[in-house]
């Protein structure tokens, strides 16, 4: 709201409805950044172990992983056989062999920008701070105050000029080229 300069509450629910809207625009698998904001458990479905880094950074932790053997029988790899690296892979000293069916690998995962929560101490209440990088904050603040100015589709009668350095400039360091 005070980015908007907005001092009432009577179009907070608006306002609210635009944030969840810029960030459903940019995050998770349908998102546009090719990243995760919010804190979810996906699952990497695929043909092959240790192929890449896992999609849609940051990777949190591997809950579970996996996989058909060559019978054919479903089977967990054990947790204390693998772990994951800082850039988001999967690392194990040697993977199991695996059954020749399509998509024989499921790791879950979760991944997205954990909050930060600061425990009460006495008087003082607990206290949760978003690790989203400022850029991205600042980029869908950008978006809403766009999109609560102009309303509509199409603006007629007047002419428009994009603001250098504005959301996508802000956006394109965090954005994944390809999943």
């Amino acid at each position: 709201m005070r980015h908007l300069r907005l001092d009432d509450d009577e179009q907070r629910e608006y306002v609210e409805g635009l944030v969840a809207a810029a960030t459903g625009w940019l995050d998770g698998p349908g998102g546009w950044l090719g990243r995760c904001l919010g804190e979810q458990t996906l699952e990497l479905v695929d043909y092959a172990f240790g192929n890449d880094r896992l999609p849609y950074p940051p990777a949190i932790e591997v809950v579970s992983v996996g996989y058909t053997d060559p019978n054919g029988v479903e089977q967990a790899f054990p947790d204390d056989r693998f772990r994951l690296l800082a850039n988001g892979s999967i690392w194990s000293e040697q993977w199991p062999a695996l059954g020749s069916g399509p998509d024989p690998v499921r790791v879950r995962y979760r991944c997205g920008y954990p909050d930060r929560v600061t425990p009460a101490d006495g008087d003082i209440a607990e206290f949760c701070e978003s690790t989203v990088p400022p850029a991205i904050r600042q980029a869908i603040l950008l978006l809403v105050g766009q999109w609560f100015r102009s309303r509509e589709n199409v603006v007629v009668g007047t002419i428009a000029t994009a603001m250098p350095f504005a959301a996508e400039a802000l956006l394109s360091p965090y954005r994944v080229w390809s999943v």
